[in-house]
């Protein structure tokens, strides 16, 4: 079960992850209705017919299309009847339906949830953000024991979408040199991890870690401290979390938004904003943040104490509107500036639940002033752009890999199309609405 404090403890616990405190001891195997049905599906072949595709390659949609996946691979796609659909095929209906290239979550904790090793949590959790169309996810908050994760679910014995594992946080405070900071580098290189996460606030330290992950090949990501700064951040090409550096500076002058935002786009810097987890932070009102997709999904005892320490936030902290606002106008203007966005739901957490938090997310960029079109291609197309991963998945086509969402409605006309899924495919394992929903009761209850 999630607490407040466990989540106060987070990164003291990926610290001892990282320094060899910690481990992943995955109990007996289990039997998981979701595992097997994956199992079992994605080497089957299946149809969706008459489906209407939103290739998002670009701003357009294919009506009446038939797509045959087989191998959990997009194996063929073109006009009802000019597609010959394989005998034994299973066969989706997917007349008035919208078929899109599977989420990306860019900013997801995969951890033990109670700061241990419970692999159960871990589960819950992978389930959760399956059941809401995200197919693949970037682990931001990397701890050794994900590595086993990862493979767990690349051979089928774990359920969950494919993951990009950021490296264990490197810290001024826990790493006291720069040589010390590379030799982190090139072990999580050495690991496995996909890409370094930077929370150093000593320059130096800094400046070492982003030469060591170019000498290693590794992206880097993360914070802005004050001492690093948003100018120094945007030169050595960092990937930037939750608009840091960016909102100290503008709220110090605005006028100086425009510039920084020429100088991201010059940079060719990648942003994922996290304006949902801000949002609910900062909300208000018990009501609205009480009404977030998934929260009801939620046990009430624990949804009691959500909003009884949101309560005693409140009172403790003044009102952070103007922050927000500031921050949908970063957004907004890094949007229009052409530079590239990410969707990330910095879940769980409270009132964030897994996936749902991802949709939330979406909902958030779209009130910011990002159009549909824009939202959905940061949550899918993008994402694969950023892991120069184009050619595997981030859109509809013959030959990449078959993360898909079968949609009720067109989501380039309403982003909360997204909500309404008929059902999911997952590295070609169909999932079906009805499966998808009785999970989502069942780990969302276990999970918090």
């Amino acid at each position: 079960m999630l607490t407040r404090s466990h989540w106060i403890c987070t990164l003291a616990v990926a610290i001892s992850w990282a320094t060899g405190l910690g481990g992943w001891a995955h109990g007996d195997e289990r039997s998981d209705p979701l595992l097997d049905r994956f199992n079992r599906g994605s080497h089957s072949v299946t149809a969706f017919e008459d489906v209407i595709v939103v290739p998002m390659d670009s701003k357009r949609v294919l009506p009446h299309q038939t797509v045959i996946i087989r191998s959990g691979r997009i194996f063929a796609m073109g006009r009802t009847g000019e597609i010959d659909i394989p005998e034994g095929a299973e066969r989706i209906d997917g007349r008035d339906k919208y078929l899109v290239p599977g989420l990306v979550d860019m900013h997801f904790h995969l951890f033990p949830a109670d700061g241990g090793t419970d692999p159960e949590s871990v589960d819950h959790a992978l389930a959760l953000i399956v059941a809401n169309g995200v197919t693949s996810a970037r682990s931001t908050l990397g701890s050794p024991n994900h590595l086993e994760i990862r493979d767990r679910i690349r051979t089928g014995k774990t359920f969950g979408p494919t993951l990009y594992l950021a490296s264990p946080p490197l810290h001024s405070k826990e790493t006291p040199t720069p040589a010390r900071v590379r030799e982190l580098v090139y072990q999580y290189k050495t690991d496995g991890f996909d890409l370094i996460k930077l929370v150093l606030k000593d320059r130096t330290d800094y400046d070492s870690a982003v030469v060591a992950a170019r000498e290693v090949g590794l992206p880097i990501f993360g914070h802005v401290g004050a001492a690093i700064g948003i100018e120094h951040a945007l030169e050595v090409g960092q990937s930037i979390e939750h608009l840091d550096g960016y909102v100290r500076v503008v709220e110090e002058d605005l006028k100086r938004l425009a510039g920084l935002v020429r100088a991201t786009r010059r940079a060719n810097v990648w942003n994922c904003p996290t304006q949902f987890f801000h949002e609910c932070l900062y909300s208000r009102d018990l009501a609205k943040v009480g009404s977030y997709a998934g929260v009801s999904l939620v046990r009430q005892s624990v949804r009691d104490e959500w909003n009884r320490q949101k309560t005693e936030a409140i009172g403790k902290h003044a009102d952070k509107e103007a922050e927000l606002a500031t921050r949908r106008r970063i957004i907004k203007a890094l949007r229009d500036g052409g530079v590239r966005l990410l969707v990330g739901s910095d879940s769980p957490g409270d009132f964030r639940v897994p996936g749902f938090a991802m949709v939330e997310e979406m909902r958030s960029l779209h009130r910011a002033g990002m159009t549909p079109y824009e939202v959905l291609d940061s949550a899918t197309r993008l994402p694969a752009d950023y892991f120069s991963a184009l050619r595997e998945f981030g859109t509809v086509e013959v030959g990449k890999r078959a993360d898909l969402i079968l949609l009720n409605a067109n989501p380039l006309q309403d982003i909360d199309a997204v909500l309404d899924q008929a059902g999911v495919m997952l590295r070609g394992a169909w999932l079906p609405r009805s499966v998808l929903d009785d999970a989502a009761k069942r780990h969302a209850a276990a999970l918090f």
